[in-house]
């Protein structure tokens, strides 16, 4: 029932609010605090209900957040929660900060200064998720793999009601699950944090479900065990490479089958020294 007026009115308004999205997207193909980072971002429609953030120091030295989540729902709706998780978190990384430091937020996506007396993962989660359940609606919540890399190979990693996270060694590809409830279905959650070490060339895959369940034309969902297959077949790739083959071989799998959801994949591998 909208005139044309209204119509392109609308398809403006949508064009902005996708313009806004990518720009709040970290720079892709970092390489900080000895870790190389590469991601694909893929909206389903305009916009996007996936969430993924990378956040460290200018110097990026000492260490790393990488965040990916999945907000329910899809269009517009999931998208401005998508953008209220990535304001939550900056705003929450950067709590502890001088005030000088705090001015980094403004700058560019990916140049936001972690605070000296940053908070821990668990009580990152912890805050994040009282905020944004006491902000939504009934119904409306948000699977997050939240974690923190720091130059010595540690890793601490929280994953609440989101896909396992895949840890890619040598001789393994293992599956860290979820450990707690999505952020905003209960306020007053838990945050159970697991802790691992990656060695050079190791690297951690995060996906949302829009990689494992993509469908082939005979209704076969992509799956978490052919994924950790082909993980195993390409482990010693590099971040970039290693995404490409997987959306590579996932386009192959679906052939031709349109996508069904938003879609994200985070390759996060321990530099090689030098």
């Amino acid at each position: 029932h909208l005139t044309v007026q209204q119509q392109r009115a609308l398809e403006s308004a949508l064009e902005l609010a996708a313009q806004v999205q990518r720009n709040l997207l970290p720079p892709n193909g970092v390489r900080a605090a000895g870790w190389d980072l590469h991601y694909h971002w893929q909206p389903f429609a305009l916009v996007s209900g996936d969430y993924c953030d990378l956040i460290y120091a200018k110097d990026a030295a000492e260490e790393i957040w990488f965040l990916l989540g999945d907000v329910s729902g899809k269009g517009v709706a999931a998208s401005m929660l998508m953008t209220h998780l990535h304001a939550i978190f900056r705003s929450l990384t950067s709590m502890g900060a001088p005030p000088g430091e705090r001015m980094a937020r403004h700058e560019p996506p990916g140049s936001s200064q972690p605070g000296s007396a940053a908070l821990s993962l668990d009580q990152l989660m912890l805050l994040a998720n009282r905020v944004f359940c006491e902000s939504v609606m009934a119904g409306q919540f948000a699977t997050m793999v939240a974690g923190r890399a720091s130059a010595s190979g540690r890793v601490e990693i929280v994953n609440a009601g989101h896909c396992p996270v895949l840890v890619v060694k040598q001789n393994e590809v293992t599956a860290l699950p979820s450990t707690g409830l999505p952020l905003g279905m209960f306020c007053d959650g838990s945050a159970t944090v697991q802790d691992l070490h990656l060695g050079p060339g190791e690297s951690l895959f995060l996906y949302t479900d829009g990689l494992s369940e993509m469908c082939n034309p005979a209704g076969a969902q992509f799956g978490d065990r052919r994924l950790a297959r082909f993980l195993a077949e390409s482990r010693t790739l590099a971040p970039d490479a290693l995404v490409g083959n997987c959306l590579r071989d996932l386009k192959e799998f679906a052939s031709g089958t349109p996508p069904a959801d938003d879609l994200t994949v985070m390759v996060i591998q321990r530099s090689a020294p030098c």
